[in-house]
């Protein structure tokens, strides 16, 4: 994070004292501040981090309610002179859980929902971050 920073303002003053007036004194300008936003950017993140790791980890017993996925975007587009380009698309994968007689819904990874099945019970751990349930782990149990 820190490296990030201290590049930034490195090239920063290359580009301002060894390239002043040309092209590439503005490159090195760009690629200051590139590194400099890149290192605010990881702080940023670091912090918010370490704030959801201090949260505590939730265990509760739950039932696979439902999975589900959510597909956007894709498909084709015209792209002029009788050329069609396809379009990617982006699936989310989803499990409801209920627990305590209510159900929530959880992003999880392929790996995760393609473990799962419903009607599945065990042990769900996830983090409450300001309202939005994080999904932490679910141990399966007979």
């Amino acid at each position: 994070m820190l490296l990030f920073l201290v590049l930034g303002i490195i090239s920063s003053a290359v580009g301002f004292f060894v390239f002043s007036g040309s092209e590439w004194g503005f490159l090195f300008h760009l690629l200051g501040a590139f590194f400099i936003l890149g290192g605010i950017a990881c702080i940023i993140v670091s912090k918010v981090q370490k704030s959801v790791d201090k949260l505590p980890l939730l265990s509760v017993r739950a039932r696979v309610f439902a999975k589900t996925t959510e597909t956007s975007g894709g498909g084709t587009s015209y792209a002029g002179n009788g050329q069609f380009s396809l379009d990617s698309a982006i699936t989310g994968y989803f499990v409801s859980f209920e627990f305590d007689n209510h159900r929530e819904n959880f992003a999880v990874d392929l790996s995760v929902y393609n473990t799962l099945a419903e009607g599945d019970t065990g042990v769900l751990e996830y983090k409450n971050i300001d309202g939005y349930l994080h999904f932490i782990n679910f141990t399966r149990q007979a």
